[in-house]
């Protein structure tokens, strides 16, 4: 008889600035019955860092999926995704946005930009967006973008 190995944790980047939305974004986590494994970087140009593993991010676990702030110090959302779209081996990466409300102003920069993501989540994230976001995401691991959700 074999058993079942445990599905490998999501590996998930969190890039969010507030320590608040942080703390809330771990407590929603921990409600997503899905093993995950969270790394947090506060500013956007630490994202990219963190992508090539420089620095104190050698060892950093390769994300599965980004969960990009748009309101972010040094770069904004849209400047760090245009990075990540522009870098061919980060291209791939599924990318969510976080936005305050459901006005098209974030949506509508990127768009004009041509950059795409995966979707859009209102803060605060709920547990069920959340965990359907994370329940779906396995399927679509190493594919292209989702689509705008």
């Amino acid at each position: 008889m074999s058993q079942e190995k445990p599905e490998p944790p999501v590996n998930i980047l969190l890039v969010e600035d507030n320590p608040g939305d942080v703390a809330f974004f771990r407590e929603t986590l921990r409600d997503v019955l899905l093993p995950t494994a969270l790394q947090v970087v506060e500013k956007g140009d630490e994202v990219l860092a963190y992508l090539r593993k420089e620095g104190k991010y050698a060892h950093a676990a390769t994300p599965d999926i980004i969960f990009l702030d748009f309101y972010l110090p040094v770069q904004d959302g849209s400047e760090v995704l245009a990075e990540i779209r522009q870098n061919l081996a980060f291209q791939p990466l599924p990318v969510w946005v976080f936005a305050l409300s459901e006005g098209q102003s974030v949506r509508t920069l990127l768009e004009q930009r041509g950059l795409q993501v995966s979707g859009y989540v209102l803060k605060p994230v709920r547990v069920e967006q959340l965990t359907e976001i994370l329940r779906t995401f396995p399927r679509s691991r190493g594919s292209a973008e989702t689509g705008a959700a």
